[in-house]
C-alpha cells in the first residue's frame, strides 16, 4: 500500500485541528452533563463514565470531520475517541459498583483514557501514515493537559470571585483545555499526516 499517496489530501489537517478540537471540547462539556443527568435519571447514580463518554464522542465527531477525507469516513475516529476515553472510567465505575474502593484523580484517569485513545487512533492513522505510532504519546499528553484545566479551575480561582463571575471563569478555564488538546495534537498531526510526503520525496532524491 502506498501510504504516502493515501496521506496526500487536498488540504492540510493540522491547520484546522485546533478549531475542530475546541468546538468538540465545548460541545462535549454540554453533552457530558446531559449524559450524566440521563444516567442518573434511570437510577444509576455516582458514575463517572458518562462524562468521559460525552467528551470523547463530541471531540471524536468534530475531529473526525477534519480527517474524514483522508480516512474515508469519520466513524472509526469517533468510536476510538469515545471508547478509549471512557474505558478507564467504566472500569472504575464497575469496581465501585461491586463495593471496591479505588483511588480517583480526574487528571490521571483522563491521562489513562488519552493513552487508550492514542493507541486506538494510531491504528486508524496507520492506514494513511507511516509514523502513526507517534500519535500515542501526543494524544496522551494532549488529553492530560486538557484534563488538567479542571484541576486549575478548582484550585486556582481566587476565593473572592463568586457568583456568575466565578462560574464564568470556572467554565472558561475548563474550555481552554480544548485549545491545549488541539494544539498538542495538531503539532503531532502535522508531522504524522501532513508532512510525510515531503520527507519521502527527500529520501527518494537522496537515493
Amino acid at each position: 500500500m502506498n501510504t504516502t499517496a493515501l496521506a496526500a489530501g487536498p488540504k492540510p489537517v493540522a491547520s484546522r485541528w485546533i478549531g475542530a478540537t475546541f468546538a468538540g471540547w465545548c460541545a462535549g462539556f454540554v453533552l457530558s452533563i446531559l449524559f450524566l443527568v440521563a444516567i442518573e435519571s434511570v437510577g444509576i447514580p455516582n458514575t463517572q463514565f458518562p462524562l468521559a463518554l460525552g467528551m470523547g464522542l463530541a471531540v471524536g465527531f468534530t475531529q473526525g470531520r477534519v480527517l474524514a477525507p483522508r480516512l474515508g469516513g469519520r466513524w472509526r475516529w469517533i468510536l476510538t475517541s469515545s471508547i478509549g476515553l471512557a474505558a478507564p472510567f467504566i472500569v472504575m465505575d464497575l469496581f465501585q459498583a461491586f463495593g471496591v474502593d479505588v483511588p480517583y484523580a480526574l487528571a490521571a484517569y483522563i491521562g489513562i483514557g488519552g493513552l487508550a485513545v492514542g493507541v486506538l487512533q494510531a491504528g486508524v492513522l496507520s492506514a494513511i501514515a507511516q509514523r502513526a505510532v507517534w500519535w500515542v504519546p501526543s494524544a496522551a499528553a494532549g488529553w492530560v493537559l486538557a484534563g488538567s484545566s479542571v484541576f486549575v479551575a478548582e484550585r486556582f480561582i481566587p476565593p473572592g470571585i463568586v457568583g456568575i463571575a466565578g462560574l464564568l471563569l470556572y467554565v472558561g478555564i475548563i474550555l481552554l483545555g480544548g485549545i491545549a488538546l488541539g494544539a498538542v495534537e495538531a503539532m503531532a498531526l502535522h508531522r504524522i499526516v501532513d508532512a510525510p510526503q515531503r520527507d519521502d520525496d527527500d529520501y527518494e532524491s537522496v537515493r
